[in-house]
């Protein structure tokens, strides 16, 4: 449990960075295709 513990901590920056970068390439596309 420890182990899984210490490998969730280390992981996670790495998929907080992925979900901000998508989420900023999503919010960019959709404002972009935006007509107005």
């Amino acid at each position: 449990t420890l182990t899984r513990f210490f490998a969730f901590h280390f992981l996670l920056p790495f998929i907080i960075t992925a979900l901000v970068m998508i989420h900023l390439l999503f919010l960019h596309e959709t404002g972009s295709n935006n007509p107005t």
